[in-house]
Protein backbone atom coordinates (compact mmCIF):
# COMPACT_ATOMS: atom_id res chain seq x y z
CA UNK A 1 0.00 0.00 0.00
CA UNK A 2 1.39 3.42 -0.78
CA UNK A 3 0.79 6.11 1.47
CA UNK A 4 0.22 9.63 -0.98
CA UNK A 5 -0.55 13.36 0.02
CA UNK A 6 -4.35 14.15 -1.35
CA UNK A 7 -4.17 16.78 -3.68
CA UNK A 8 -6.71 19.88 -3.62
CA UNK A 9 -8.93 20.30 -6.25
CA UNK A 10 -7.83 22.83 -9.08
CA UNK A 11 -9.86 25.17 -10.59
CA UNK A 12 -9.33 25.08 -14.63
CA UNK A 13 -11.08 27.53 -16.77
CA UNK A 14 -11.21 31.56 -17.97
CA UNK A 15 -12.66 33.07 -14.76
CA UNK A 16 -9.70 34.16 -12.91
CA UNK A 17 -12.34 35.15 -10.09
CA UNK A 18 -13.75 32.09 -9.11
CA UNK A 19 -11.94 30.21 -6.24
CA UNK A 20 -11.16 26.70 -5.63
CA UNK A 21 -11.11 26.76 -2.47
CA UNK A 22 -13.99 24.57 -0.34
CA UNK A 23 -14.45 24.21 2.71
CA UNK A 24 -14.14 20.18 3.21
CA UNK A 25 -14.27 18.32 6.34
CA UNK A 26 -13.46 15.28 6.20
CA UNK A 27 -15.84 12.59 6.37
CA UNK A 28 -16.12 10.14 9.86
CA UNK A 29 -18.50 7.69 8.42
CA UNK A 30 -16.81 4.40 7.47
CA UNK A 31 -17.83 3.20 4.03
CA UNK A 32 -17.40 -0.50 3.37
CA UNK A 33 -15.36 -0.03 -0.67
CA UNK A 34 -14.07 -3.10 -2.35
CA UNK A 35 -10.26 -3.04 -2.24
CA UNK A 36 -9.33 -6.23 -3.77
CA UNK A 37 -5.93 -5.75 -5.97
CA UNK A 38 -7.24 -8.01 -9.17
CA UNK A 39 -9.55 -5.45 -11.91
CA UNK A 40 -12.71 -6.56 -11.44
CA UNK A 41 -15.44 -4.94 -13.38
CA UNK A 42 -18.31 -2.98 -11.75
CA UNK A 43 -21.81 -4.49 -11.79
CA UNK A 44 -25.26 -3.30 -11.07
CA UNK A 45 -26.45 -5.43 -7.93
CA UNK A 46 -30.09 -6.28 -8.66
CA UNK A 47 -31.40 -5.98 -5.21
CA UNK A 48 -30.65 -2.17 -5.08
CA UNK A 49 -32.28 -1.27 -8.21
CA UNK A 50 -34.98 -3.19 -8.69
CA UNK A 51 -38.79 -2.42 -7.73
CA UNK A 52 -38.40 -2.12 -4.28
CA UNK A 53 -35.54 0.19 -3.89
CA UNK A 54 -36.50 2.43 -7.47
CA UNK A 55 -36.67 6.08 -6.88
CA UNK A 56 -40.23 6.84 -7.29
CA UNK A 57 -41.71 10.38 -8.59
CA UNK A 58 -44.92 10.53 -8.00
CA UNK A 59 -46.44 13.52 -7.84
CA UNK A 60 -43.01 15.45 -9.22
CA UNK A 61 -43.04 17.47 -11.90
CA UNK A 62 -40.35 15.76 -14.56
CA UNK A 63 -37.82 19.09 -14.65
CA UNK A 64 -33.86 18.48 -14.97
CA UNK A 65 -33.08 18.50 -11.55
CA UNK A 66 -35.00 15.46 -10.65
CA UNK A 67 -33.48 13.74 -14.04
CA UNK A 68 -30.11 14.50 -12.54
CA UNK A 69 -30.29 12.81 -9.27
CA UNK A 70 -32.23 9.68 -10.66
CA UNK A 71 -29.62 9.40 -12.61
CA UNK A 72 -27.13 9.74 -10.26
CA UNK A 73 -28.71 7.47 -7.61
CA UNK A 74 -28.10 4.34 -10.84
CA UNK A 75 -24.19 5.47 -11.30
CA UNK A 76 -24.06 5.55 -7.51
CA UNK A 77 -25.49 2.00 -6.97
CA UNK A 78 -23.30 0.88 -9.87
CA UNK A 79 -19.73 2.14 -8.72
CA UNK A 80 -19.86 1.64 -5.48
CA UNK A 81 -23.08 -1.41 -4.54
CA UNK A 82 -21.91 -1.31 -1.00
CA UNK A 83 -22.78 1.56 -0.17
CA UNK A 84 -26.17 1.76 1.76
CA UNK A 85 -29.28 1.74 -0.34
CA UNK A 86 -31.34 4.01 2.25
CA UNK A 87 -29.52 7.24 1.75
CA UNK A 88 -29.76 10.87 1.31
CA UNK A 89 -28.59 12.34 -2.01
CA UNK A 90 -28.61 16.46 -1.57
CA UNK A 91 -28.23 18.98 -4.12
CA UNK A 92 -25.47 21.93 -2.25
CA UNK A 93 -27.04 25.38 -2.58
CA UNK A 94 -24.02 26.37 -2.65
CA UNK A 95 -21.39 26.80 -5.39
CA UNK A 96 -19.46 24.75 -7.01
CA UNK A 97 -22.35 22.78 -8.58
CA UNK A 98 -20.30 20.54 -10.89
CA UNK A 99 -17.38 18.18 -10.43
CA UNK A 100 -14.75 16.94 -12.81
CA UNK A 101 -12.76 13.38 -12.44
CA UNK A 102 -9.87 13.04 -15.00
CA UNK A 103 -10.09 11.04 -17.67
CA UNK A 104 -7.57 9.01 -19.73
CA UNK A 105 -8.95 7.99 -22.03
CA UNK A 106 -8.06 7.86 -26.01
CA UNK A 107 -8.54 11.37 -27.46
CA UNK A 108 -9.28 11.34 -31.36
CA UNK A 109 -7.80 13.38 -34.12
CA UNK A 110 -10.54 14.35 -36.84
CA UNK A 111 -9.36 16.62 -39.71
CA UNK A 112 -13.42 16.70 -40.56
CA UNK A 113 -14.44 20.45 -40.83
CA UNK A 114 -17.62 20.04 -38.66
CA UNK A 115 -17.46 16.74 -36.63
CA UNK A 116 -20.96 15.55 -35.50
CA UNK A 117 -19.24 14.14 -31.89
CA UNK A 118 -18.72 18.29 -31.51
CA UNK A 119 -22.60 20.07 -29.88
CA UNK A 120 -21.83 23.41 -30.87
CA UNK A 121 -24.10 26.21 -30.38
CA UNK A 122 -22.59 27.53 -26.84
CA UNK A 123 -21.29 30.88 -26.68
CA UNK A 124 -19.84 30.63 -22.87
CA UNK A 125 -17.25 28.40 -21.41
CA UNK A 126 -18.27 27.40 -18.00
CA UNK A 127 -15.19 27.52 -15.61
CA UNK A 128 -14.66 24.19 -13.54
CA UNK A 129 -13.37 24.66 -9.34
CA UNK A 130 -13.19 21.25 -8.39
CA UNK A 131 -10.93 19.36 -10.47
CA UNK A 132 -9.52 16.23 -9.01
CA UNK A 133 -8.26 13.08 -10.31
CA UNK A 134 -5.77 12.08 -13.11
CA UNK A 135 -6.54 12.57 -16.79
CA UNK A 136 -5.01 13.04 -20.17
CA UNK A 137 -3.93 16.91 -20.90
CA UNK A 138 -2.93 18.71 -23.85
CA UNK A 139 -0.89 21.85 -24.18
CA UNK A 140 1.51 23.61 -21.32
CA UNK A 141 -0.15 22.41 -17.94
CA UNK A 142 1.29 25.08 -15.31
CA UNK A 143 3.47 23.11 -12.21
CA UNK A 144 0.66 23.59 -9.75
CA UNK A 145 -1.54 21.49 -12.03
CA UNK A 146 0.48 18.80 -13.11
CA UNK A 147 -1.27 16.49 -10.66
CA UNK A 148 -3.93 16.21 -12.46
CA UNK A 149 -2.16 14.83 -15.76
CA UNK A 150 -0.80 11.59 -15.99
CA UNK A 151 -0.17 11.90 -19.79
CA UNK A 152 0.60 14.93 -21.68
CA UNK A 153 -0.42 14.65 -25.16
CA UNK A 154 1.71 16.36 -27.97
CA UNK A 155 -0.29 18.49 -30.90
CA UNK A 156 1.04 19.90 -33.36
CA UNK A 157 -1.03 23.06 -34.96
CA UNK A 158 -1.21 23.60 -37.82
CA UNK A 159 -1.35 19.80 -39.51
CA UNK A 160 -4.02 17.65 -41.36
CA UNK A 161 -5.88 16.96 -38.03
CA UNK A 162 -8.39 20.12 -37.15
CA UNK A 163 -10.15 18.69 -34.20
CA UNK A 164 -8.86 16.92 -30.75
CA UNK A 165 -11.76 15.40 -29.84
CA UNK A 166 -12.50 13.69 -25.92
CA UNK A 167 -13.16 9.93 -25.57
CA UNK A 168 -16.91 9.18 -25.25
CA UNK A 169 -18.71 11.04 -22.66
CA UNK A 170 -16.19 13.27 -21.79
CA UNK A 171 -15.10 17.19 -22.54
CA UNK A 172 -12.40 18.93 -22.63
CA UNK A 173 -11.85 21.70 -19.99
CA UNK A 174 -9.41 24.13 -21.40
CA UNK A 175 -7.73 27.20 -19.06
CA UNK A 176 -8.63 30.00 -21.88
CA UNK A 177 -12.67 28.60 -23.23
CA UNK A 178 -13.65 26.53 -20.12
CA UNK A 179 -15.95 23.18 -21.01
CA UNK A 180 -15.72 22.61 -24.46
CA UNK A 181 -16.89 19.36 -26.21
CA UNK A 182 -13.82 19.76 -28.74
CA UNK A 183 -10.61 20.94 -28.84
CA UNK A 184 -9.82 23.23 -32.40
CA UNK A 185 -6.11 22.34 -33.63
CA UNK A 186 -6.17 25.38 -35.54
CA UNK A 187 -6.71 28.25 -32.30
CA UNK A 188 -5.13 25.87 -29.35
CA UNK A 189 -2.24 27.96 -28.13
CA UNK A 190 -0.18 25.24 -27.17
CA UNK A 191 2.33 27.41 -25.55
CA UNK A 192 0.39 29.52 -23.38
CA UNK A 193 -3.17 27.37 -22.81
CA UNK A 194 -3.92 23.59 -21.46
CA UNK A 195 -6.65 21.40 -21.59
CA UNK A 196 -7.18 18.24 -19.53
CA UNK A 197 -10.24 15.51 -20.39
CA UNK A 198 -12.48 15.07 -17.50
CA UNK A 199 -15.84 13.25 -17.13
CA UNK A 200 -18.44 15.97 -15.38
CA UNK A 201 -20.46 15.20 -12.38
CA UNK A 202 -23.00 16.70 -10.50
CA UNK A 203 -22.58 18.41 -7.20
CA UNK A 204 -24.45 16.00 -4.81
CA UNK A 205 -24.18 15.35 -1.39
CA UNK A 206 -24.23 11.71 0.00
CA UNK A 207 -25.82 11.56 3.49
CA UNK A 208 -26.46 8.16 5.48
CA UNK A 209 -30.02 7.94 6.68
CA UNK A 210 -29.38 8.41 10.11
CA UNK A 211 -28.14 11.54 9.58
CA UNK A 212 -31.30 13.75 8.21
CA UNK A 213 -33.11 12.43 11.12
CA UNK A 214 -30.46 13.20 13.90
CA UNK A 215 -29.96 16.59 12.57
CA UNK A 216 -33.51 17.18 12.23
CA UNK A 217 -34.85 15.72 15.70
CA UNK A 218 -32.41 16.96 17.99
CA UNK A 219 -33.79 20.11 19.80
CA UNK A 220 -31.48 23.17 19.08
CA UNK A 221 -31.04 23.95 22.59
CA UNK A 222 -29.65 20.59 23.17
CA UNK A 223 -25.74 21.31 24.07
CA UNK A 224 -24.72 17.19 23.60
CA UNK A 225 -21.47 16.74 21.75
CA UNK A 226 -22.29 15.74 17.96
CA UNK A 227 -19.78 14.18 15.42
CA UNK A 228 -18.72 17.19 12.38
CA UNK A 229 -21.25 17.05 9.51
CA UNK A 230 -20.12 14.63 7.08
CA UNK A 231 -19.58 16.24 3.30
CA UNK A 232 -19.21 13.26 0.72
CA UNK A 233 -19.82 13.94 -2.87
CA UNK A 234 -20.90 11.82 -5.83
CA UNK A 235 -17.26 12.55 -7.12
CA UNK A 236 -15.65 11.05 -4.22
CA UNK A 237 -17.97 8.03 -4.18
CA UNK A 238 -17.31 7.09 -7.85
CA UNK A 239 -13.41 7.52 -7.06
CA UNK A 240 -13.57 5.51 -3.77
CA UNK A 241 -15.77 2.76 -5.60
CA UNK A 242 -13.15 2.14 -8.31
CA UNK A 243 -10.31 1.52 -5.87
CA UNK A 244 -10.28 -2.10 -6.39
CA UNK A 245 -9.24 -0.96 -10.09
CA UNK A 246 -7.35 1.44 -9.66
CA UNK A 247 -8.07 4.93 -9.82
CA UNK A 248 -6.62 5.69 -13.58
CA UNK A 249 -9.33 2.88 -14.86
CA UNK A 250 -12.57 3.92 -12.75
CA UNK A 251 -13.30 7.18 -15.20
CA UNK A 252 -13.20 4.49 -18.42
CA UNK A 253 -15.49 2.11 -16.04
CA UNK A 254 -18.06 4.94 -15.31
CA UNK A 255 -17.65 6.34 -18.79
CA UNK A 256 -18.86 2.82 -20.72
CA UNK A 257 -21.88 2.53 -18.25
CA UNK A 258 -25.48 3.27 -19.34
CA UNK A 259 -26.20 5.01 -16.89
CA UNK A 260 -23.53 7.43 -16.26
CA UNK A 261 -24.64 8.01 -20.08
CA UNK A 262 -28.09 9.29 -19.14
CA UNK A 263 -26.15 11.71 -16.28
CA UNK A 264 -24.13 13.10 -18.86
CA UNK A 265 -26.64 13.59 -20.82
CA UNK A 266 -28.76 15.56 -18.22
CA UNK A 267 -25.62 17.56 -17.13
CA UNK A 268 -25.56 19.22 -20.54
CA UNK A 269 -28.82 19.90 -20.97
CA UNK A 270 -28.60 21.92 -17.20
CA UNK A 271 -25.12 23.39 -18.69
CA UNK A 272 -26.82 24.71 -21.53
CA UNK A 273 -29.82 26.20 -19.70
CA UNK A 274 -26.64 27.98 -16.98
CA UNK A 275 -24.83 29.03 -20.11
CA UNK A 276 -28.03 30.71 -21.94
CA UNK A 277 -29.02 32.43 -18.46
CA UNK A 278 -25.19 33.80 -18.48
CA UNK A 279 -25.56 34.75 -22.00
CA UNK A 280 -28.67 36.76 -21.01
CA UNK A 281 -27.13 38.37 -18.28
CA UNK A 282 -23.73 39.50 -20.00
CA UNK A 283 -26.09 41.01 -22.82
CA UNK A 284 -28.38 42.52 -19.72
CA UNK A 285 -25.24 44.03 -18.16
CA UNK A 286 -23.75 45.61 -21.64
CA UNK A 287 -27.00 46.97 -22.33
CA UNK A 288 -27.10 48.57 -18.31
CA UNK A 289 -23.05 49.93 -19.57
CA UNK A 290 -24.67 52.02 -22.22
CA UNK A 291 -27.42 53.72 -20.86
CA UNK A 292 -27.17 57.15 -19.72
CA UNK A 293 -28.76 58.19 -16.05
CA UNK A 294 -31.08 60.68 -17.65
CA UNK A 295 -35.26 60.97 -17.46
CA UNK A 296 -34.74 61.03 -20.87
CA UNK A 297 -38.44 61.79 -21.83
CA UNK A 298 -38.83 64.92 -19.00
CA UNK A 299 -35.53 66.30 -20.24
CA UNK A 300 -35.99 65.86 -23.62
CA UNK A 301 -38.95 68.70 -22.69
CA UNK A 302 -37.18 70.42 -21.27
CA UNK A 303 -34.29 71.31 -23.90
CA UNK A 304 -36.76 70.64 -26.96
CA UNK A 305 -35.74 74.50 -28.41
CA UNK A 306 -32.02 73.35 -28.18
CA UNK A 307 -32.60 70.00 -29.99
CA UNK A 308 -32.98 67.64 -27.08
CA UNK A 309 -30.80 66.37 -24.14
CA UNK A 310 -28.54 65.09 -26.06
CA UNK A 311 -28.28 68.02 -28.71
CA UNK A 312 -27.77 70.07 -25.62
CA UNK A 313 -24.83 67.95 -23.76
CA UNK A 314 -23.45 67.69 -27.26
CA UNK A 315 -23.70 63.72 -26.56
CA UNK A 316 -24.75 60.04 -28.60
CA UNK A 317 -27.81 59.32 -27.10
CA UNK A 318 -28.40 55.34 -25.65
CA UNK A 319 -31.73 53.14 -25.08
CA UNK A 320 -31.68 50.46 -22.54
CA UNK A 321 -32.32 47.11 -24.32
CA UNK A 322 -34.00 44.80 -21.59
CA UNK A 323 -32.91 41.34 -21.99
CA UNK A 324 -34.54 40.45 -18.63
CA UNK A 325 -37.29 37.89 -19.88
CA UNK A 326 -35.23 35.44 -19.18
CA UNK A 327 -35.52 36.20 -15.46
CA UNK A 328 -39.73 37.08 -16.20
CA UNK A 329 -39.98 33.66 -17.44
CA UNK A 330 -38.20 31.65 -14.84
CA UNK A 331 -40.35 33.43 -12.18
CA UNK A 332 -43.60 32.66 -13.87
CA UNK A 333 -43.09 29.48 -14.20
CA UNK A 334 -41.87 28.90 -10.61
CA UNK A 335 -45.10 30.45 -9.69
CA UNK A 336 -47.03 28.04 -12.05
CA UNK A 337 -45.09 25.00 -10.09
CA UNK A 338 -45.88 26.33 -6.64
CA UNK A 339 -49.76 26.91 -7.66
CA UNK A 340 -50.24 23.26 -9.59
CA UNK A 341 -48.15 21.61 -6.55
CA UNK A 342 -50.82 23.71 -4.26
CA UNK A 343 -54.16 22.36 -6.07
CA UNK A 344 -52.46 18.37 -6.07
CA UNK A 345 -51.63 19.05 -2.80
CA UNK A 346 -55.40 19.95 -1.89
CA UNK A 347 -56.19 17.50 -4.21
CA UNK A 348 -54.84 14.78 -1.87
CA UNK A 349 -56.32 16.09 1.35
CA UNK A 350 -59.62 14.70 3.13
CA UNK A 351 -62.81 16.38 3.04
CA UNK A 352 -62.24 17.46 6.49
CA UNK A 353 -58.39 18.16 6.20
CA UNK A 354 -59.69 21.49 3.97
CA UNK A 355 -61.24 22.91 6.00
CA UNK A 356 -58.45 24.27 7.92
CA UNK A 357 -57.58 25.71 4.57
CA UNK A 358 -59.89 28.50 4.87
CA UNK A 359 -59.40 30.23 7.85
CA UNK A 360 -57.63 30.59 10.61
CA UNK A 361 -60.39 30.73 13.24
CA UNK A 362 -61.98 28.14 11.79
CA UNK A 363 -59.31 26.35 12.81
CA UNK A 364 -59.78 27.43 16.67
CA UNK A 365 -63.05 26.84 16.31
CA UNK A 366 -63.26 23.21 15.43
CA UNK A 367 -60.49 22.31 17.77
CA UNK A 368 -62.90 24.24 20.62
CA UNK A 369 -65.59 22.34 19.78
CA UNK A 370 -63.97 18.74 19.52
CA UNK A 371 -62.22 19.52 23.49
CA UNK A 372 -65.87 20.68 24.35
CA UNK A 373 -67.28 16.99 22.73
CA UNK A 374 -64.47 14.80 23.74
CA UNK A 375 -65.39 16.28 27.59
CA UNK A 376 -69.05 15.72 27.43
CA UNK A 377 -68.57 12.68 26.15
CA UNK A 378 -65.68 11.07 28.26
CA UNK A 379 -68.05 12.51 31.48
CA UNK A 380 -71.42 11.16 29.96
CA UNK A 381 -69.63 8.13 30.17
CA UNK A 382 -68.32 8.33 33.30
CA UNK A 383 -71.72 9.07 35.10
CA UNK A 384 -73.83 6.03 33.44
CA UNK A 385 -71.03 3.58 34.83
CA UNK A 386 -71.21 4.80 38.47
CA UNK A 387 -74.54 6.05 38.33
Amino acid sequence: MKKEEAKNPQRVGPNQELSGSVLRIQPTQAFGIQTSNSPKPLKVINKSVGQKYEVKSEGMTENNMWRIMNASYYLLNQTNPNVPRSCWLCLDIRPPYYDAIGDLGEATHSSNPNPPQCNWGRDVGITLTEVTGNGRCVGTVPSEKLHLCSITEKVTPGGKEKWLIPTNNARWVCSSTGVTPCLSLKLFNVSQDFCIQVIIVPRILYHSEEYVYTRHTVAEYDLTKREPITAVTLATLIILGGTGVGTERVASLVRQSQEFTSLRVAVDEDLTRVEQSITALEKSLKSLSEVVLQNRRGLDLRFLQQGGLCATLKEECCVYADHTGVVRDTMMKLREGLEKRKRENEARQNWYESWFNYSPWLTTLLSTFCRTFVVISVRANLWTMYF
